[in-house]
């Protein structure tokens, strides 16, 4: 298995991205990340070139999709706010800072469509917009 790969997935044994100490991070150099439902992402997780990477968890926040998946706590996050969230962590980490106020957004852009879409479904649905 090819150093510096880890799978986001909330699998036995993951650990923790924010429990990571700088010199670790830096030593991650891919993110893999499972793109289905949760339901479907159990049986993708079996194949075993999935299973021998060593797994790494977000931290716990509340999804914005307008999809929540059923039975499932609403902390589930859609994969393009995974993503983000991992990368974000990432450079956190990378610059020696657990703080948020470090982040200078230079990913927030991953999550144009995403937004574009969420506020349209607000739009349609629930008339409502979301709060910046």
């Amino acid at each position: 298995m090819e150093d510096g790969v880890v799978l986001v997935y909330p699998c036995e044994g993951a650990v923790p991205m924010t429990t990571m100490v700088a010199s670790r991070a830096s030593e991650i150099k891919k993110m893999v990340f499972i793109d289905s439902t949760w339901a479907q992402s159990k049986q993708i997780y079996k194949d075993p070139r999935l299973k021998a990477l060593p797994c790494v968890i977000l931290r716990t926040r509340k999804s914005l999709f307008w999809r929540y998946q059923l039975g499932k706590p609403d902390s589930y996050l859609a994969t393009i706010e995974a993503i983000y969230d991992a990368v974000v962590n990432l450079e956190e980490r990378r610059r020696g800072n657990d703080e948020a106020s470090s982040y200078d957004g230079s990913y927030d852009n991953l999550l144009f469509f995403f937004r574009y879409f969420y506020e349209k479904m607000n739009d349609l649905y629930f008339n409502k917009s979301p709060t910046a």
